[in-house]
């Protein structure tokens, strides 16, 4: 008797209502969208609009503040769900997600009062504070103020977002404030990146020219370094790859050779493997590490995509094929919270001599 397709576990039935109808929307609708979505900016515009109309973005914002306060395993369903239904999507209000939970857990009430409960969206630019030696954005201060200048290499949502949440460093300090994200001659929009996918979500580079930021609009400060060492990481980021996994694997499922004995005992034993790393990846603790978990995600996923390539076979190189547009967005989530931590776990996880 042939083997029966095994399933992966589905999203926790305590998600609160407007999280659900968004879970819904996803699987019913925008999944079918993916590849407009990574190409026409007006349609993923709608999508935004929908998510905040539904009030499905606030999800790590206290719920005096209008947020959904999900725990960390909703919020890991949460994203799992986004980036297998859509990567643009997923990469567009992660953006958004950052910045008010970053907001939510700063100092300054006065900004929270504003930006957590009105209908705002925040693109970020932090990644730079990474570089401890001549940082690329650093301020001066001018009385209270502070004076910017330096290339914010990639910001995503120009023209969708209306603020941006921005780091720089000054006097040895990381700061990060709110800013409106409207070019001008002190904020040069400097050209709009050509990305393998989700070119919709429109990233661009930027330049800071002199560029002024009162200090009310500072929402914390910490001391440089604070930022590059932190060690945990994120499990969204595993989130989405696990997400990227279980779309390919969708695609696999409805394929014609899902028939063949082996082909279905492969599809099974992958998705044993990508339940147990769930399962791992949720009952992490809220301080633990979460480097190791996400290097062993990165792997499963490439084992995914070898297990497809040979599915798919010269189809998967046609422009639109839904598997070729999920690899092109892989390549957009390895990249994210790519450090030199996480270069030394993979070099290790290739070669484990190496971890000695």
């Amino acid at each position: 008797m042939p083997s029966p397709l095994l399933t992966i576990k589905n999203y926790p039935d305590n998600m609160p209502d407007n999280i659900q109808q968004w879970l819904l929307l996803l699987s019913n609708q925008i999944s079918k969208e993916r590849q407009l979505l990574n190409n026409d900016t007006t349609a993923l515009d709608k999508v935004l609009h929908q998510a905040i109309d539904l009030n499905a973005l606030s999800i790590r914002i206290p719920e005096n503040f209008g947020g959904t306060n999900l725990d960390l395993k909703q919020q890991y369903y949460y994203y799992r769900e986004m980036s297998r239904c859509s990567g643009a999507v997923a990469f567009l209000c992660a953006q958004h997600s950052t910045a008010l939970d970053m907001i939510a857990s700063g100092s300054n009430q006065k900004l929270k009062d504003e930006y957590l409960n009105k209908k705002y969206l925040f693109a970020v630019s932090f990644s730079h504070l990474r570089e401890m030696i001549n940082p690329p954005v650093q301020a001066i201060k001018d009385g209270t103020d502070y004076i910017i200048n330096g290339n914010l290499r990639y910001i995503t949502g120009y023209k969708l977002f209306n603020m941006l949440f921005i780091g720089f460093v000054c006097n040895n300090q990381e700061i990060f404030a709110l800013i409106p994200f409207v070019p001008n001659d002190q904020f040069v929009v400097l050209k709009q990146l050509d990305l393998v996918a989700a070119n919709a979500a429109q990233t661009v580079s930027c330049l800071l020219v002199n560029y002024r930021v009162d200090k009310d609009m500072v929402i914390m400060t910490n001391p440089h370094g604070t930022f590059n060492n932190k060690k945990n990481g994120t499990r969204n980021i595993a989130a989405f790859h696990i997400g990227l996994a279980l779309a390919t694997m969708d695609l696999i499922k409805s394929h014609k050779f899902i028939e063949i004995e082996q082909v279905k005992t492969t599809y099974n034993y992958l998705i044993n493997e990508i339940q147990s790393c769930e399962d791992e990846l949720v009952e992490l603790d809220a301080t633990a590490a979460t480097i190791p978990i996400r290097i062993k995600i990165m792997a499963l996923l490439n084992k995914v995509f070898l297990f497809a390539d040979q599915i798919f076979k010269g189809s998967q190189t046609i422009s639109g094929h839904p598997y070729g547009l999920i690899k092109k967005e892989a390549w957009i989530f390895f990249s994210l919270g790519s450090t030199v931590d996480t270069l030394i776990a993979t070099c290790e996880s290739l070669i484990p001599q190496l971890n000695v």
